[in-house]
């Protein structure tokens, strides 16, 4: 028992460097642990909140990003795939641009509910100048899509661009006045809004102003027309009475004069021309710009047209057929050349247009596009108006 005892004590008491050192001091070397542990989690966490922070915001996040790149190696597996929030951070980025478009169209809308009145009040001023530069800044809003349906409900101001457009004294103020109607009828309530304003007529004065020697000011005029004819019926009675086919057949063949002569066209394209494209001729040239214009004021003819005898003759009398079935040999742009056919399908169902579109060769030129592979619907309205001359 005596040998035991010895034993025992010799293997528990520390002996040597042991000895001198002292008793080991377990809880100290778990409380090292522990700090440890805390330290690398507390790490582990800024990381994730740097890696989070970089996928929604990155222009935040610098040099943290570096420094805590080294701790992504502790959420990825050995195959090294992509992080959970890797695969999230192009979604993030999508969502965190919808957000602040959202506060940015919320911002444009009150921005514009708040100074309709004040513009309003500033376009009816006696200063041109002021007038001037109300007029302006009532564009510049407009053509901001929040501003523009904040403004369609504006009755006031409207009114007030009205006045503009039939009191100008400068062809300046005369434009911007315009162009913000233009803007503000791209919306259908918007079109509401412009032709039920009593004070002025809007559809009178935009024909008046197809006449004017400003092109920026007519082409406003024209596209501001254009939109009201296409959602109101009532501008389409009111535009046929104010004499709006004639004015827009002699405004066509005024397009049409000026585009071939700067063009200098003197011969139709080769039978087996390129398909058929928006931007055949060049999407900033000047003879595309003129294209754009006809078949806007094209598609305005057709609406006028449209189950309306009186509207087709006078487009007879005024020379239009002839100028349609040219532009069909000549044209390669596609929604000019859809817009025209629409216009002859149209024609087509009187006796007198049909005899003169035969004559002018509209058989030959509708023709010319049935096989084409760039435009199914001008190939339909080609179709359908040689089945109405085949009668």
């Amino acid at each position: 028992m005596s040998t035991f005892r010895s034993s025992y004590r010799e293997a528990t008491t520390p002996t040597g460097a042991s000895a001198a050192a002292g008793p080991v001091n377990f809880s100290a070397s778990l409380d090292r642990q522990s700090v440890s542990m805390d330290t690398l989690n507390r790490q582990m966490h800024r990381g994730r909140a740097v890696r989070v922070r970089q996928a929604l915001f990155p222009e935040t996040v610098g040099a943290e990003a570096e420094q805590m790149a080294g701790l992504e190696t502790l959420t990825r597996g050995r195959r090294r795939l992509p992080t959970s929030v890797q695969q999230l951070a192009e979604p993030a980025q999508i969502l965190r641009t919808a957000v602040v478009n959202l506060i940015n169209y919320q911002e444009d809308a009150d921005v514009a509910l708040h100074a309709a009145a004040e513009l309003a009040r500033l376009l009816g001023s006696s200063d041109p100048v002021t007038c001037q530069r109300a007029a302006s800044l009532t564009l510049q809003l407009s053509k901001k899509q929040a501003c523009r349906l904040a403004f369609a409900v504006q009755v006031d101001l409207i009114e007030a661009l009205l006045i503009v457009v039939q009191t100008a004294q400068s062809v300046e103020a005369l434009r911007f006045a315009v162009g913000a109607l233009c803007h503000i009828c791209q919306a259908e309530q918007g079109c509401a809004t412009v032709y039920q304003c009593g004070r002025v007529r809007a559809v009178p004065e935009l024909l008046r102003l197809l006449g004017s020697t400003d092109v920026r000011t007519r082409n406003y005029a024209l596209t501001c027309l254009h939109h009201l004819l296409v959602h109101l019926e009532e501008a389409r009675n009111e535009a046929r009475m104010a004499s709006g086919a004639q004015v827009l057949s002699e405004l066509l063949l005024s397009i049409v004069s000026t585009s071939w002569q700067q063009a200098s066209v003197s011969s139709p394209p080769p039978p087996m021309s390129p398909p058929l494209s928006a931007a055949s001729t060049g999407s900033g040239s000047e003879a595309q710009q003129q294209q754009k214009l006809m078949a806007v004021c094209i598609d305005s003819l057709q609406l006028l047209a449209f189950a309306n005898q009186e509207s087709k003759l006078v487009l007879l009398s005024c020379g239009a057929v002839d100028q349609l079935v040219n532009l069909l040999l000549t044209s390669r742009y596609e929604k000019l050349l859809f817009s025209t056919s629409r216009l002859l399908k149209v024609l087509s169902v009187e006796p007198s247009c049909k005899s003169a579109i035969l004559a002018a060769g509209g058989i030959t030129a509708l023709g010319r596009h049935l096989k084409s592979t760039g435009s199914e619907r001008l190939v339909m309205n080609a179709l359908w108006t040689i089945r109405n001359l085949s009668d």
